[in-house]
């Protein structure tokens, strides 16, 4: 459900609840499970605006979920390199190489 929907006294848990979801790595390189990617994408912008928008969200509680789930998106491996370790790169003719989870890992950071 949506902040809005649950009553006050509610929300930190459903805040909780949303980061441990959140806190799940997927596959991006794989395309299925769009739909599950695509939640967790609405989760992520729900828990941004939840943050930025209630006061003391930071506490005790929280804490340990927010690290949690920020340390499980942002602490991976890298991706093969698309190139040669000896080939240059140059920005003027080499297109740039996104991340295929950078759609979600951009409201991480």
């Amino acid at each position: 459900p949506a902040f809005k929907d649950v009553s006050a006294p509610e929300r930190q848990q459903l805040f909780i609840k949303k980061l441990q979801l959140c806190a799940w790595p997927m596959d991006f390189a794989d395309q299925s499970d769009v739909r599950e990617k695509e939640i967790k994408r609405q989760s992520l912008l729900e828990i941004m605006d939840y943050i930025n928008n209630t006061k003391n969200v930071f506490n005790e509680q929280t804490f340990p979920e927010i690290i949690q789930m920020i340390a499980q998106n942002l602490f991976r491996g890298l991706a093969p390199a698309s190139q040669p370790a000896h080939a240059q790169y140059d920005p003027e003719e080499d297109e740039p190489v996104l991340e295929p989870a950078w759609p979600h890992l951009q409201y991480v950071y």
